[in-house]
């Protein structure tokens, strides 16, 4: 492999596990975002239990995606390494690589899907008149 190529992979990996990361703490924050406002708030909505636990499976999304990713590079080297089966390796490698981009999208649509139903919660609960 190029010198060139092989900074472009390295640069481009470096984006991939930011992006990871990114997810796991945006939906992390909002799961501790809406589990303060349910503590504090007098008015609380189902709703919200709803987005927490959206929130939630989105976080763990990310870790997820790490560890797809490890195994996808691992099976690359494998197949950059394997002179006997590299097609196998690679298709592998090819494999778990789409179900990294499967786990991320997961996680940024759970993280939309549960802003969505906070913002309708809070909406509700603002529209609520206490006693």
């Amino acid at each position: 492999m190029e010198e060139e190529t092989r900074f472009h992979w390295v640069e481009g990996m470096k984006y991939a596990l930011e992006g990871i990361k990114t997810s796991f703490l945006l939906n992390g924050a909002a799961t501790v975002s809406v589990l303060t406002f349910t503590g504090n708030s007098e008015n609380s909505s189902n709703l919200l239990v709803i987005a927490m636990g959206l929130f939630a499976f989105g976080a763990v999304t990310g870790p997820i995606s790490y560890w797809l990713a490890y195994i996808t590079q691992l099976k690359y080297g494998n197949a950059a390494m394997d002179v006997s089966n590299p097609v196998n390796d690679w298709a592998q490698a090819t494999q778990i690589h789409n179900r990294v981009y499967i786990s991320v999208a997961l996680g940024i649509g759970l993280f939309f899907a549960g802003v969505l139903i906070a913002g309708i919660s809070l909406w509700e609960c603002s529209s609520i008149t206490p006693n």
